[in-house]
């Protein structure tokens, strides 16, 4: 889920618009589906995890979340970010640990 793109993740972005940018990623969570993995630039609340699950008539606590380690500093998901060792192994951790 990331709502900036690699052109909003210049400097010519304040850091108000980059919060706002990565706070919006919080609405894709609508898209989430039982047992999704997300990704996002920003951690996304319990609660607003719980009501997507109660209102799409799924278990929330099957959602997993990934917020990868430098994102809160950008606040965008650039490649940088997600093509960093750290990110990847933690990806696979979590890949490894879900599939069958």
């Amino acid at each position: 889920m990331n709502a900036g793109t690699a052109q909003m993740s210049g400097g010519d972005l304040t850091a108000t618009q980059l919060s706002l940018s990565a706070n919006s990623a919080c609405r894709s969570a609508w898209f989430a589906q039982e047992g999704d993995l997300i990704v996002s630039p920003v951690a996304i609340p319990a609660d607003l995890l719980s009501f997507i699950g109660a209102t799409l008539n799924f278990d929330a606590s099957s959602l997993s979340t990934l917020v990868p380690d430098d994102a809160r500093e950008s606040l965008i998901l650039n490649d940088c970010t997600l093509l960093s060792n750290a990110f990847v192994e933690r990806l696979n951790s979590h890949i490894r640990q879900k599939s069958t």
